[in-house]
């Protein structure tokens, strides 16, 4: 194990990293398990450059509008045409991660996980726009390791509340009275991102390249 590091992140959070080696990540989440029910939500394999950005996104694009005017000027006349314009935005989990190379199978990782919640979407005074408003969770951290260690970040957290009302049908709905048929429930979930990252220096002979890169490691999913 190469040690524990807090990092603080924005909106007061943080992320700790623990470097590990021969990690059996199938056995980690497993572990995860004990302290609550575990959803593996992806398992990419992505190739970089040396000091290059590799981008992962997990989640959902949601689309939102906003109209555009053009003027025109014709023979006839002045013309304004209006058109919409579709803009989206990640709301899941986004991923970067930038390695840097040194000697002797060192690699240092600058990581920095996004996490993104859509909490409703506002419309323009003039109804021809939309926009939304993210709840975003956002934290860097930066890593030396070996080629082949695993580290695991964890420590963003976001905590959704709801409110929700039953009611028998018919009685629920008389005045005064119904107030014994109608029940009122409030549910606080808490969630954590915990993320495996395993780098593997790839040699430059592409003969080799095939056989010195792992394969994906099968994990179990719950739900």
């Amino acid at each position: 194990m190469g040690g524990l590091n807090t990092i603080p992140g924005s909106n007061g959070g943080n992320v700790n990293t623990v470097v590990f080696k021969n990690l059996n990540t199938a056995a980690a989440v497993n572990a995860l398990q004990l302290q609550g029910n575990v959803e593996v939500i992806s398992q990419p394999r992505i190739r970089t450059l040396n000091n290059q950005t590799a981008l992962i996104k997990v989640g959902t694009e949601l689309p939102f509008f906003s109209q555009a005017t053009q003027n025109s000027q014709s023979s006839g006349g002045n013309y304004t045409t209006s058109s919409d314009t579709v803009n989206t935005v990640t709301v899941g989990t986004i991923l970067s991660i930038t390695p840097q190379v040194a000697d002797a199978d060192w690699v240092s990782l600058d990581i920095s996980p996004v996490l993104t919640r859509l909490v409703q979407v506002e419309t323009s005074p003039s109804k021809t726009a939309t926009a939304p408003i993210l709840e975003a969770k956002q934290a860097s951290t930066f890593v030396r390791m070996r080629s082949g260690y695993t580290v695991v970040l964890g420590g963003l957290i976001e905590t959704e509340k709801a409110k929700a009302a039953k009611k028998v049908p018919v009685l629920g709905d008389i005045p005064g009275l119904g107030l014994l048929f109608t029940g009122r429930y409030h549910r606080n979930e808490k969630r954590e991102l915990v993320i495996f990252v395993t780098p593997h220096i790839i040699p430059t002979d592409e003969a080799s390249v095939s056989s010195d890169f792992p394969s994906r490691i099968n994990l179990p999913v719950r739900k």
